[in-house]
């Protein structure tokens, strides 16, 4: 990931769009909104105007930075300083002709330089620095940052050469360029000083800047890298160390290192505090937002585990202030950003979650800012913003500060001088407002013609239903997740472990509303079909058949639709299950998959029954958490086969002779399942796989739920009178023949034993009637050996 220069705590909040609603749960005696929400379209009397002190003359601001005196804006062509107190112009820059503005720092220094990166028409990146004093508008240096691979020659073009983000300190510029290389240059003169993080052709360090610290995801490669042709650069040695490092910008010294194992699969994220040290990382294919000691030692965790894949251009985590120890923010990629979160810096513990009220159809959450030991939050209304004033330690009842005008709404908010600087406009807000309960006025959307229902739920009361589902299943599908927190997106996954097969689970919960047409269970009903893929009855994509109803006795709530399936192709990568559920007006969609690859398939995959099973057990967390009343059906009964036996050696033999030039890939520890395979230089391949299926957490029986396993392993078409001699009931069967290659399955049933096996010859050397009886021969062997 690109190194990001983290924001200060007085940079601009980040607007957010408001993303579709969670669902939220009621029984009659859950009707009351969550504690925290104030959503009514109720209007009090309109709150006093409070009147703008300034407005800079500044078009389209798209970033501001607040100093203790200055607020510099930048636009797409220009960099405008004014006075804090005043808004006066103080200077005004602009790029040379034939460049452009790319991005600026995050703060200023002390000394009032400002970092700026701009593009030359003829850069494919931005790879011109610029220290830029905002109190002259003068450029102090400018400098033209060049590749740093010594395999270039002057003259040559680097391909993979990028400028990603610039920051400062009060004695440094630092620039993070290819593959989060950091160089430091001294701000006064632009003199290059030693890199924090050289040039790493591995491309695999990555690094995050907060104020004058950097942390780093550091390595020392081996001597085994080698080159690689797809063009990338390089291919890691296995015998690389890795650590996470952390370092004082402006020395330069390394502060501590923590090294870390399976260096392969960790990244550096985000530098989310220095004071104490918090940094969300993935350390062995797990990403986690920590407390750090002054040792490089992780502490407790802060907050809810980030998302297992985090985009370069988004935190986590976004800080929207902090007061003492209390760290205040929001999350951009959770189902719902506009809820914000305070935790204990100390402990890490969360000190409280609250969603701030929203104006009613405005698509916009609140905006807040902390100041002092207040949390300030604006509300979006037809008539203007409203502030309002909460304790930042305790929200309750807020101060009704004032309304601003209506050009406010939409902008980010900065708190300095005792002044709310929104946009290109300067507040000054009373010290106190009326303490009472705050009321919306009424919104576009609170016209409905269709109220809400006894019984229907509400979206605020269940903004987090989907964590409900790590209560049982994560530890169902043996995740390994332990004492971390629920994740962010609720998105539970194990990566890499083995390496390269993933295993997770995902739960998303929608909530249905009223409408001019529509009962707010009638709105869920088509959000379950939107889930399913149909629209007004039909087919979204007319070559996706929808997942099947389940039977009345295997509903978990008022409808349930359920599937599984393979990876594409004629090779096993891996399978999943989902299971859609629409209770009341709420519709609930959980995922649980798994994949490999092929050349690295390993014996202890998950068996599919146990990803159903997780799906099942999910849903039925998530619905008590809404308040449904579900009970689990006592488990259903195992069949005769318990365990596998150890399948792999007896093949062996088998496929010695049918393919002598196949080699063993993987096979072997298992108990429910096992799974072996064998592939050669020239694609032919051998895969088994023998699950002893296991009676179900909705109370199906083990033999009940065998055949439907072996389908999902054979993915194929029903076995036809043709395919005769296979022990037990053939229920699948795939055939791919072509001039120069032949491909066999068979997905076959013994009591409960599910047993699928895979035949490849691409080397077309195979007639049709021998591959049929090696795959009878193979089958049967499998059989045997698994009972």
């Amino acid at each position: 990931m690109a190194t990001r220069p983290a924001p200060r705590l007085l940079a601009v909040a980040a607007l957010l769009l408001l993303a579709p609603t969670l669902a939220a749960c009621s029984d009659d005696d859950r009707d009351a909104a969550a504690p925290g929400s104030t959503s009514t379209t109720s209007a009090d009397p309109a709150p006093p105007a409070i009147e703008p002190v300034w407005s800079a003359v500044v078009q389209d601001p798209r970033q501001s930075v607040v100093t203790d005196d200055l607020v510099v804006y930048t636009t797409d062509t220009a960099v405008v300083t004014v006075r804090l107190d005043t808004g006066a112009e103080v200077s005004r820059w602009t790029p040379p002709k034939g460049r452009t503005l790319c991005q600026v720092s995050d703060q200023v220094s002390a000394d009032g330089v400002l970092g700026v990166l701009v593009k030359d028409r003829s850069w494919r990146t931005c790879a011109g620095a610029v220290a830029l004093d905002v109190r002259s508008g003068t450029v102090r240096w400018q400098q033209v940052l060049e590749s740093t691979d010594p395999d270039v020659g002057p003259g040559e073009r680097d391909q993979y050469h990028s400028v990603d983000a610039i920051a400062v300190t009060d004695r440094t510029v630092l620039v993070t360029t290819f593959c989060s290389e950091v160089r430091r240059f001294a701000i006064g003169d632009g003199r290059a000083l030693r890199s924090i993080v050289p040039r790493d052709t591995a491309c695999r360090n990555e690094s995050a800047i907060l104020g004058d610290r950097v942390a780093v995801m550091d390595y020392d490669l081996g001597p085994d890298d080698t080159v690689d042709e797809s063009g990338t650069g390089w291919v890691p040695a296995e015998s690389g160390v890795g650590a996470i490092a952390f370092y004082d910008a402006d020395s330069g010294r390394r502060l501590w290192m923590h090294l870390v194992r399976d260096h392969r699969y960790a990244e550096v994220h985000d530098l989310v505090s220095t004071d104490p040290v918090v940094l969300t990382t993935t350390v062995q294919g797990r990403a986690a937002t920590r407390l750090w000691d002054a040792t490089g030692q992780p502490g407790a965790y802060v907050g809810r585990t980030p998302p297992a894949y985090l985009n370069d251009d988004e935190a986590a985590f976004t800080v929207v202030g902090r007061h003492d120890d209390l760290l205040v923010g929001r999350y951009p990629a959770s189902p719902d950003p506009s809820v914000l979160y305070a935790y204990d810096l100390t402990t890490g513990a969360e000190v409280w979650a609250w969603t701030p009220s929203t104006a009613d159809g405005g698509g916009f959450p609140a905006e807040a800012v902390v100041d002092g030991d207040r949390l300030l939050v604006t509300v979006a209304t037809g008539a203007g913003t409203d502030v309002l004033a909460y304790a930042v330690d305790d929200p309750g009842t807020p101060q009704v500060l004032g309304r601003l005008d209506a050009a406010a709404a939409y902008t980010g908010l900065q708190v300095a001088g005792g002044l709310l600087v929104v946009g290109a406009t300067a507040y000054r807000l009373p010290d106190e407002g009326e303490t009472r309960d705050y009321q919306l006025p009424a919104g576009p959307g609170s016209d409905q013609d269709e109220p809400w229902a006894e019984g229907e739920v509400r979206p605020e009361q269940a903004v987090r239903a989907c964590e409900a589902a790590g209560a049982t299943a994560p530890r169902l599908l043996r995740l390994g997740w332990g004492d971390r927190p629920a994740p962010v997106d609720c998105t539970w996954r194990r990566d890499h472990q083995p390496t390269y097969r993933d295993l997770g689970l995902a739960v998303t919960v929608d909530v249905g509303t009223p409408g001019l047409d529509r009962t707010a269970t009638e709105d869920a009903q088509v959000l379950a079909d939107g889930v399913r893929g149909i629209s007004d009855g039909e087919p979204i994509d007319p070559d996706v058949v929808p997942p099947p109803l389940l039977p009345p006795e295997a509903t978990v709530g008022e409808e349930s639709w359920g599937s599984f399936g393979t990876e594409d192709g004629s090779s096993f990568e891996g399978y999943g299950a989902r299971l859609i559920t629409r209770w009341r007006n709420v519709v609930v969609t959980v995922e649980a998959d798994q994949s490999l690859q092929i050349e690295d398939r390993v014996g202890a995959l998950t068996p599919y029954a146990r990803l159903h099973d997780a799906t099942y057990v999910a849903t039925v967390d998530v619905l008590r958490s809404l308040g449904a009343h579900v009970d689990l059906p006592a488990r259903g009964t195992d069949g005769p086969v318990r365990r596998v036996a150890e399948v792999c050696g007896a093949l062996a033999p088998v496929v010695a002779v049918l393919q002598p030039d196949l080699a063993t890939l993987a096979g072997g520890a298992g108990d429910e399942q096992r799974t072996c395979a064998w592939s050669g230089d020239s694609l032919d391949s051998v895969t088994v796989v023998a699950n002893a299926v296991r009676g179900g957490y909705d109370g199906s029986d083990a033999t009940d739920r065998a055949p439907v396993v072996a389908a999902m392993l054979g993915s194929g078409r029903r076995a036809g009178a043709d395919v005769t001699g296979f022990p037990g009931d053939v229920v699948a069967v795939r055939r791919y023949v072509d001039d120069d290659y032949l491909v066999w399955s068979v997905s076959t049933v013994v009591d409960n034993l599910a047993v699928w096996v895979e035949y490849a010859d691409y080397e077309g050397t195979a007639d049709r009637a021998s591959m049929e009886a090696g795959l009878r021969r193979l089958v049967r062997t499998t059989v045997r050996a698994a009972t």
